[in-house]
């Protein structure tokens, strides 16, 4: 597993921008505000978001496919159960 990953982030009313984080449970949950829920794209992309953000009345992020979002959310890529780099 890398130390780092390069992930793309959307806050709410935002546009996607790069970043990278540490590859922990701990720094994903930093960025969605909470526990983390990974939504699948595609065979090997994913969204991770605040599994609680509707609950937790925070803000409208985007639709994607027919899921809406709420909180920030960021997208990378997965290799077997291991989050890897989007970019």
């Amino acid at each position: 597993m890398a130390d780092k990953v390069n992930i793309y982030v959307k806050e709410p009313h935002g546009v996607w921008h790069k970043d990278t984080i540490d590859n922990t449970l701990k720094a994903f949950q930093k960025v969605v505000g909470g526990y983390i829920e990974v939504v699948t794209l595609e065979r090997n992309t994913v969204i991770v978001c605040n599994e609680e953000g509707l609950l937790n009345w925070m803000p409208y992020n985007c639709t994607i496919g027919d899921r809406q979002f709420f909180g920030t959310i960021l997208m990378c890529k997965t290799q077997g159960e291991e989050f890897t780099s989007a970019w």
